[in-house]
């Protein structure tokens, strides 16, 4: 649930509402375990192999640990960006808003597939600041890229005979170098000369004025995504998911 303090306040949710969540979450489950089902019986997936993990078992909680501390952190990050637009995420929501995503980024063909269902979940019932919305969703998936691009270029100090014997590692680090620092370049010019980017983010944002929506919000965002300018819970009201 996100909160906002400029759309009308409404209940968290109606009887009839959770009683349809249920029944959804119902027939998701038994979707899920036919599916499952049929893949072993058709000997697509051996379920035996997952017993391997158990030998190794000290990797595979550690494994586990880190993908669930990398889900948090990212669930953390995500709340934090909706909070200084005046948009408040509570931190199980965001948890969930992610779990979602990295679920159908696993499952999907293509890496937008988690990207697009977020903004799916985040943005269905929250007319008026959609656009807002989705324009911190794609700056939080432009922040993950960054850190994709930068982890090379921090680590490849600790394996110099490496870089030394294989050129084709050193093209890939200096590329992942180059585009790094360019978005770096970009979020220093997005901090620091917000009329500029203001004007450059009229003509993308401009379609939105005629879908109902003001594209003056999310040029903001564009403009100072990493300025502490919003109101925070005490004083948002709730959006949902």
């Amino acid at each position: 649930m996100l909160s906002s303090d400029r759309s009308p306040l409404r209940e968290n949710s109606s009887p009839a509402r959770r009683a349809r969540q249920i029944l959804l979450t119902l027939a998701r489950l038994a979707v899920g375990i036919s599916l499952l089902i049929y893949l072993a019986r058709s000997g697509t997936i051996d379920f035996r192999a997952l017993t391997r993990l158990l030998i190794v078992w000290p990797i595979t909680v550690a494994a586990i640990a880190l993908l669930l501390l990398d889900i948090g952190l990212m669930a953390v990050r995500l709340s934090w960006l909706f909070a200084p637009h005046g948009l408040h995420l509570p931190l199980g929501t965001s948890l969930q808003l992610t779990a979602v995503g990295f679920f159908f980024a696993t499952f999907l063909p293509g890496a937008a597939g988690g990207d697009l269902a977020k903004v799916y979940y985040a943005a269905r019932e929250n007319s008026g600041r959609r656009t807002e919305i989705i324009t911190v969703l794609l700056f939080d998936r432009a922040i993950g890229l960054f850190s994709l691009l930068i982890l090379p270029v921090l680590f490849a100090p600790f394996f110099p005979q490496l870089l030394r014997t294989a050129p084709a590692v050193r093209i890939l680090v200096s590329t992942s170098a180059i585009l790094s620092f360019g978005m770096l370049a970009a979020f220093v010019v997005c901090l620091y000369s917000q009329s500029t980017v203001m004007r450059l983010a009229q003509g993308p944002f401009a379609f939105l004025h005629g879908k109902g929506e003001s594209w003056e919000p999310s040029a903001r965002i564009a403009a100072a995504p990493g300025r502490w300018q919003g109101r925070w819970a005490s004083r948002s009201q709730p959006m949902y998911f």
